[in-house]
């Protein structure tokens, strides 16, 4: 018999290849108490500890994605979200990130219709909106660009 490739020795051997685990050693209960334990300790911080756990909003919604992509798939998502805002206030936590805030999107639409029979520049009023959302997040307070027509900038120069 010939041998392509004869093999030298040469004293080196190669080591056994370490297989961290093998297929006798897995076992599904470890691996199904490990998901369960990661999706409460995920629930369980979502609710508590995350940033968002002082806003008002249903605890599943908090929790999960799943309840608002069921009804957004199912078309009623809006309605759903007026309800909410219509059970626990102005500001609502709709998802594990996610608020939604209806107070400003009201007086929003109302300075629009106010100011409708000329044309608007939207991109200012959506500045507007933007810097009293960000304001009242950040630091508590509006600063009520909706009701003034300016932002904070434009009014610190008028004050300079």
């Amino acid at each position: 018999m010939v041998h392509l490739f004869p093999s030298y020795s040469l004293g080196f051997q190669y080591p056994k290849p370490r297989i961290p685990f093998s297929i006798s050693s897995f076992r599904p209960a470890n691996s199904l108490c490990q998901i369960v334990t990661t999706v409460l300790a995920t629930a369980v911080y979502r609710v508590t500890l995350h940033p968002l756990a002082n806003i008002p909003g249903p605890r599943l919604w908090a929790i999960t994605r799943l309840p608002y992509f069921y009804n957004l798939a199912i078309g009623c998502l809006h309605f759903r979200i007026h309800e909410l805002h219509e059970q626990y206030g102005l500001v609502v936590r709709v998802a594990p990130g996610e608020i939604t805030l209806i107070k400003y999107i009201d007086q929003f639409i109302s300075c629009l219709r106010e100011r409708s029979s000329k044309p608007i520049k939207l991109n200012e009023w959506y500045s507007f909106l933007v810097f009293d959302i960000m304001g009242d997040i950040i630091f508590g307070e509006s600063f009520d660009s909706l009701e003034t027509g300016q932002t904070s900038v434009s009014r610190l120069k008028l004050s300079l």
